[in-house]
């Protein structure tokens, strides 16, 4: 692994760019951070979840921007390949037997990214539904504006309100078990 490959530089360049409405800079500068980390880093291990970790939020944030500004074409292959990443995740033995509350922020980022994708390309109930989600699992905010859930919160409403007031009430009350199988059920219904 190159010492670079997870440096956090380009992705809060491209938040900065996005806050100052430079959109196409913002999103390229995200686009370069995740090919610099797939670039340069070595596969990732069952004995490295913090980089698994990190790897994934980077692709969640790009992913996410891409979709906010309508420009998942852009990122067509990431988008492809996080459900199934996600459902590996959640259906990891080690989590599915006992998922920690450290495991759920990364899975909630991955949620955000993909519930917003799909209110980009027109699927407004489930994309609402999956960002409801990954409010029940902590979601990582770590890069601003992108993984605002003041942000995540508007769109889901502006999508439709009805559907995320249900939502939200439907996963406040569950546990970890509960929201990885409503988690697993939407991502079936996603690639099914």
């Amino acid at each position: 692994m190159t010492p670079d490959a997870y440096a956090p530089d380009l992705g809060a360049r491209g938040e900065i760019a996005l806050a100052r409405g430079d959109i196409e800079t913002g999103l390229g500068l995200w686009r370069r951070a995740v090919a610099r980390m797939e670039r340069g880093a070595s596969p990732v291990r069952g004995g490295e979840p913090l980089l698994e970790g990190w790897r994934l939020e980077l692709q969640a944030v790009a992913l996410t921007a891409h979709a906010r500004h309508g420009r998942t074409d852009l990122v067509a292959p990431l988008a492809g390949a996080l459900p199934e990443r996600l459902t590996t995740l959640l259906t990891r033995p080690s989590i599915a037997a006992r998922p920690t509350t450290a495991d759920l922020p990364v899975q909630g980022a991955l949620l955000l990214a993909l519930g917003t994708a799909d209110l980009a390309d027109g699927d407004p109930v489930r994309g609402v539904r999956l960002i409801a989600l990954a409010d029940g699992f902590r979601c990582l905010r770590n890069f601003q504006p992108t993984m605002s859930s003041a942000r995540a919160r508007q769109d889901a409403e502006n999508a439709d309100r009805a559907v995320y007031q249900e939502a939200m009430a439907e996963y406040a009350a569950l546990d970890p078990d509960a929201l990885r199988e409503a988690a697993l059920g939407l991502l079936g219904e996603r690639t099914g």
